[in-house]
């Protein structure tokens, strides 16, 4: 099946190299595997003590599995392979910012079944955790006490988008078979929430969740 992914950037020798170094354990196999997430264009809208309207449009993916949100910041710009322009149009604006320092490839990939990690949640309810949780961090991060409303509404034409993982495999003392994950495009590895999704992903793709 064809999908639509982020290009990885890092070999699996560099990830193996890094593991060897932060584990005594020796790797037993690894594998990527691509987590899916919706990404949408959203506008946040809030108004001031003083009573002045603002807005903003951004961009948010939020996981399939949990609605795990991750930002994109302002700066990424997003290089679309052959035939993705029409079918990302709903984003025009903010793929291409006007002084980027980050560019990653967005193509249309063929990833076998075995490769992909099924969804739980529907789009709509991606967006909605998703929407709560980034509400939540610009409340903190611009300060409550401030604004007398903010706002957040995920717009239309969201678009399905998968991120890749390297999964390392190893056995723990007791002989249990375990992993690690590391982000594909930056080998940074990955604990906490992302690995959870990871593992519900699994879970589902196995027919035990």
């Amino acid at each position: 099946m064809k999908i639509i992914t982020i290009l990885p950037e890092v070999e699996a020798e560099a990830v193996l190299h890094k593991f060897g170094r932060r584990s005594l354990r020796a790797p037993i196999s690894r594998e990527m595997i691509y987590l899916p997430y919706l990404l949408f264009r959203y506008r946040v809208a809030w108004t001031t003590l003083g009573g002045r309207g603002r807005s903003m449009d951004g961009l948010l993916c939020a996981d399939l599995l949990q609605g795990l949100p991750m930002s994109v910041p302002k700066a990424t710009r997003f290089a679309l392979g052959d035939g993705l322009a029409e079918e990302m149009a709903s984003f025009a604006g903010l793929l291409e910012p006007p002084h980027p320092k980050r560019t990653v490839a967005l193509t249309r990939l063929d990833v076998p079944e075995e490769g992909r990690l099924p969804g739980v949640l529907s789009e709509s309810e991606a967006a909605e955790r998703g929407k709560k949780i980034l509400r939540y961090d610009l409340m903190r991060l611009f300060g409550g006490l401030r604004f007398r409303r903010i706002e957040i509404a995920p717009l239309a034409g969201g678009k399905v988008l998968y991120y890749p993982y390297w999964l390392v495999y190893y056995k723990d003392g007791r002989g249990r078979m375990r992993f690690d994950a590391f982000d594909a495009l930056n080998g940074q590895k990955e604990k906490g929430e992302i690995t959870r999704s990871i593992k519900l992903g699994l879970l589902k793709k196995n027919g035990k969740l």
